[in-house]
This record gives C-alpha cells, sequence and structure tokens, in this order.
C-alpha cells in the first residue's frame, strides 16, 4: 500500500513538474518570439483595445459576436478574450499572446484531467508530457489566433463526458455547451464536431438512448449555443463562407472525380510521417521545419490505434473516429496542405492516443522494469523535443521574419523622430498595414476605420501613393520586392541576426530636405 501510495505521488509530482515545463516553453520570450506581430494579430490585439475602450469593434459595431476582418467574418473570441490583459498591459505583443499561452497550459491541465478520469494517472500524466512538448501545440499557443481555443473546447467536452458518463446530469450540458462554442470559434470545427458528435453516438447510443431526457437537454443546450454559428452561416453566407469559398477544392468546373481525388490525396498527406514526424508545415508561422509530433509521440500513436483498433470500449471508439476526422476540414481546401493550423482539431486527441500507446508498452514491461521504462520514455520525450525547442528560441526569430511582417515596427520606430517633419508615412505592399499601424501608432479608436485609405498622416490606400509622393514629403515603408520609387533615399531593415532585407524605407526628396533642415535646426 505505501509503494502505490508513493508511486500516485510520484506521478502527481510528475504532473506537476510537465504543468511548469509547458508554462515555461509557452511563456518564456512570448513578446519577441515570434518577431513581430502579423497582421491578424495586430487585428485581434486592435479590436480587443477598441472593445475596451469603446465596446464596440473598430467598425463601430457594438459587443459583435463576429467581426469582419479582410474580407472574411470570424469569431470574436479571441478579441474579447484579450480584453482584460489590454487593460492590465496596454497595446504590446505580450498583451495579444498572452490569452494564447494560456489557453495552451490550460489545454494541457484539462487534458490531464480529463485522461485521469478516463484512462487512470499513469496516462493522464503522458497525454499531459506530450501535449506539454508537442511541437504542434506549442507553435499556436505562442500566437494570437482562435485556433488555438479549439483544442481547449474539446478537451472540455471530453472531460465534462467523463462526468456526465459518472452521473452527472450537467456533463451532457457541459459537453454540448464546448463543442457548439468550438463551432462558433474557428471554421475547422463546423466539419469535425459534427464528426466527433457522430463518434459519441456510436459509442455510447445505449447511455444515450436510457438517459433520453439528458439526450434531449443535450441537444437543446447545443441547438442554443450553436445558432449564432448557423444563424451567420444562413442569413450571411457570403462573408461567412468567403475565405472557404476561396480555397476549397469544390471550384467551378471541376469535375466529382478530382474533387474526390484532390480530398484523398490531401487527406492522406496529413497522416504521412511527412508531415507527422519530418517537415511538418511548410509555413514558418506554422511550424520551424520539423515535424508536428516528436519521435516519442509517433511511436506512441502506431501503439496506440493498433491498440485501440484491437478493443471495442466505447472510449476507443471515440477517439478512432477523432483520428480519422481531424484531416478532413483541411483536405476541404487547397492551399497550403498539409496543413498545421486547419488540423488543430487533432490536438489533444493525438497525445491521447500515444499516451495509451506508451501506457501499452509500460504494462508489457516487467514490474520490476517498469521504473526504468517511464524513465527511458521521459528522456525520449524531452530529446524529441529538443530539435524544435532549440531550432524555435534561436534560428527561428531571423528564418521567419519576413512571414511575420517583421520590419514595420522597426520603421515606425526609426521614423519616429521626423514624424514632425514628414507630411506622410505611406506603406506599399504591406497586407492589414492598416491594424499594425493602429496598434504601434497606438492611434485612438476614434480616428481609426480599417476601411478608410488612412489614420492621422499614416496612408495605407496604395491608390494615394504616387500622387502623395510627387507633392509631399513623405517616407514610404515597403516589402522588399515592390519597385522602388525614382531619387528616394533607402533604408533597409534587416532581419534579427541576419542579413535578409524584409522590409523598406524610401524616403522623397522633399522629405529628406525637411528632414535635412530639422537636423541642421536641432545642431544649432
Amino acid at each position: 500500500m505505501s509503494s502505490c501510495r508513493r508511486t500516485k505521488r510520484m506521478e502527481y509530482l510528475c504532473w506537476l513538474a510537465v504543468i511548469s515545463l509547458a508554462s515555461v516553453v509557452r511563456l518564456a520570450r512570448l513578446a519577441d518570439i515570434p518577431p513581430a506581430l502579423f497582421r491578424d494579430e495586430a487585428e485581434k490585439l486592435y479590436n480587443a483595445y477598441c472593445l475596451f475602450t469603446s465596446g464596440r469593434d473598430c467598425q463601430g459595431n457594438p459587443f459583435p459576436l463576429f467581426v469582419e476582418v479582410f474580407g472574411v467574418t470570424t469569431s470574436a473570441i479571441y478579441q474579447y478574450s484579450a480584453i482584460p490583459f489590454v487593460w492590465l498591459f496596454g497595446l504590446s505583443e505580450w498583451t495579444a499572446r498572452l490569452p494564447a499561452a494560456l489557453v495552451g497550459i490550460l489545454t494541457v491541465i484539462v487534458t490531464f484531467a480529463w485522461v485521469k478520469h478516463q484512462r487512470g494517472l499513469g496516462t493522464a500524466v503522458w497525454a499531459a508530457l506530450f501535449l506539454a512538448l508537442s511541437p504542434w501545440h506549442i507553435t499556436f499557443s505562442r500566437w494570437a489566433q482562435q485556433g488555438i481555443f479549439l483544442p481547449l473546447l474539446l478537451a472540455c467536452s471530453m472531460l465534462s463526458w467523463q462526468y456526465y458518463l459518472r452521473g452527472k446530469r450537467w456533463g451532457i450540458v457541459g459537453t454540448a455547451m464546448s463543442l457548439a462554442l468550438a463551432m462558433y470559434t474557428y471554421d475547422v470545427a463546423r466539419a469535425f464536431v459534427p464528426l466527433i458528435l457522430a463518434g459519441l453516438v456510436v459509442a455510447y447510443w445505449r447511455v444515450l438512448r436510457n438517459r433520453w431526457r439528458e439526450t434531449l437537454l443535450g441537444l437543446l443546450v447545443f441547438a442554443v449555443f450553436s445558432s449564432p454559428t448557423f444563424l451567420l452561416l444562413s442569413t450571411n453566407t457570403e462573408a461567412a463562407q468567403a475565405r472557404f469559398n476561396r480555397i476549397s477544392i469544390f471550384q467551378p468546373g471541376m469535375a466529382i472525380p478530382n474533387i474526390l481525388g484532390t480530398f484523398v490525396k490531401n487527406y492522406f498527406m496529413h497522416l504521412s510521417p511527412n508531415f507527422l514526424l519530418f517537415h511538418g508545415d511548410a509555413e514558418l508561422r506554422h511550424g520551424v521545419g520539423v515535424g508536428v509530433l516528436t519521435l516519442t509521440e509517433f511511436v506512441g500513436l502506431v501503439v496506440g490505434v493498433i491498440s485501440l483498433i484491437r478493443s471495442r470500449k466505447p472510449e476507443n471508439i471515440v477517439l478512432l473516429f477523432w483520428l480519422a476526422a481531424f484531416p478532413v476540414a483541411a483536405s476541404l481546401t487547397r492551399e497550403g496542405i498539409p496543413h498545421a493550423l486547419r488540423t488543430i482539431v487533432a490536438l489533444p486527441g493525438l497525445q491521447v492516443i500515444a499516451a495509451c500507446g506508451i501506457k501499452k508498452l509500460e504494462r508489457a514491461c516487467s514490474v520490476s522494469w517498469r521504473k526504468y521504462f517511464r524513465e527511458m520514455v521521459v528522456a525520449l520525450a524531452l530529446l524529441g523535443a529538443l530539435p524544435f525547442i532549440y531550432k524555435y528560441f534561436t534560428s527561428y526569430k531571423s528564418q521567419s521574419a519576413f512571414n511575420w511582417q517583421y520590419g514595420v515596427k522597426q520603421a515606425l520606430e526609426l521614423l519616429r523622430p521626423y514624424e514632425d517633419t514628414l507630411d506622410w508615412i505611406c506603406f506599399n505592399g504591406i497586407a492589414g498595414a492598416e491594424y499594425l499601424v493602429a496598434v504601434y501608432a497606438k492611434i485612438p479608436p476614434s480616428e481609426f476605420h480599417p476601411h478608410r485609405p488612412s489614420a492621422q498622416k499614416y496612408v495605407w490606400d496604395p491608390h494615394l501613393l504616387s500622387s502623395l509622393f510627387n507633392k509631399t514629403a513623405v517616407a514610404v515603408v515597403s516589402v522588399p520586392y515592390a519597385p522602388s520609387p525614382p531619387k528616394a533615399a533607402v533604408i533597409p531593415i534587416l532581419a534579427p541576426n541576419s542579413e535578409d532585407v524584409v522590409a523598406v524605407i524610401y524616403i522623397n526628396e522633399r522629405a529628406q530636405e525637411k528632414m535635412r533642415q530639422a537636423e541642421t535646426h536641432v545642431a544649432r
């Protein structure tokens, strides 16, 4: 008995160590890695600022459930979650990303609780460890995007389901709320949630039938909480599905066999070792060029799938549905395949399957060897995560600078001493410049609207650039590959610790003359 208590105490200590590890890798250097705010992050931060100061988004809509960004309607869950941090810390990279990091840490905790209730303490520690060290999860826990809420909501739904199975009536309400909120949060869940619901129905049909009153209550709660999403899709179809319509495999003129072939190809690309183990997503905002799973996770996943297939337990059927369903939404698109963000619904399901696999191997060991097996797996898990962690915190900042729109903040800082001298500061080829400027220049919401061509002396409408450049004192912040204006002084912005040019400042002759005069005046 004392030996059992010691083992449980050690496992709880391991859990605390896992949570500490998860917190460190998600919070360390959060403000400067990734190296700059991406336009989507800036939009979420500035809309949170607008909601905090005025109760309206930057387009003047009072307390919206959805926001229109770059012609696409998305949920406002991240913007609302950032409001307390805007109040505490103001407009900064730290403020923008802290909600994602905290949600990521909370997901590790909830996953542990779910698996502990379902499969015991030992498996729960493995699941939490794999999620804490997951390159997939760490990456999306460190920048502002609403997809990071999906693993948390899915874990919450499974935890609530465990309480329901143990006789707690509110458990089915928690499951229904979590899955409905997941559908609201991010588009890919609108394909995944019905599939995982189908898995729950198949696996627990007898339970749902015998407790039919509670089942009806769950359906009612799901209908109520998912109604904003369905209302958006039914009444604002063009805006709600604008992004999907542009990137989906259902393009005009495509034959059904071609569509099916593309879907199948995309589906298996997300299950390939190349994506899972070796290279991951090619987009540098979605990873550092290593697999989305560590080797230990991958081995555990393979063993776990085999062991789950051999068992007909309902909880195993649900996990197999999870594994089969996670690539579906991403496979319906034709850009950026394989895509780590559109398959974020894989988390934390894959980590739980991997934990089941490792636990299966642990039980296959003799009792005297299990301690050494656990120590070996922990060491391998840490070693397996090291390539990602090392690359992420060293070379990633310079390699990904352009992808993160590094250079806009640095350009504005260089131009700040000359703001009174310049008539205009224009932006050329920088997508989402309006939100980046609004954050970095801290433009009041009353003076900003994303559909206007400018705010204060900042101009992001490219149609105004040529006329302003020829007639006034102008500095232009531009992407490096855009054509340079004539007779302009050039100031390159380099990526951190690199010679790569990621942005350029062009200063026209009028501005150069006024800047020289200002410097002469100051010198006197």
